[in-house]
């Protein structure tokens, strides 16, 4: 399966363009890269673009991925855009495996997803959050 990842130095936001069905070999390949922007630019904003999408085998490590990073807070938030058939379920995978904020998106909109990326979150009026500067304290 196809895997690109691009990295925009502008907006600080890793798009991930799939295609195809991911396998465990594309998750060992692709989880490096991850971890490298990490690493360098701190949690990542990630832009999940998954036109031709056909799932996952089930010997991938696709929870297991997203749960890595997540546990280590390296994901800030997840934006997927994805066909109407896929949405719901690369958004309760990806919230589930790592708690970050996500939200889906057609795959037409990959620019609107980057501005909610970008976007810094308003916790006011959000129950149950906790800005991380009072987490620090």
């Amino acid at each position: 399966m196809p895997i690109t990842v691009r990295y925009d130095n502008t907006t600080g936001v890793t798009s991930i363009n799939m295609s195809g069905t991911l396998t465990r070999s594309d998750y060992r390949k692709l989880m490096p890269h991850l971890e490298a922007v990490a690493d360098d630019t701190g949690p990542l904003k990630l832009c999940l673009i998954a036109s031709g999408f056909q799932g996952w085998s089930p010997q991938s490590l696709a929870g297991e991925a997203m749960t890595n990073l997540g546990n280590t807070q390296q994901i800030n938030r997840i934006a997927i855009c994805a066909p109407s058939e896929w949405r719901k379920t690369l958004v309760e995978t990806a919230s589930r495996s790592c708690g970050a904020r996500c939200r889906s998106f057609r795959v037409s909109e990959h620019d609107i997803a980057d501005e909610w990326l970008v976007q810094p979150f308003n916790y006011q009026g959000v129950s149950g959050s906790t800005p991380i500067e009072q987490l620090a304290s």
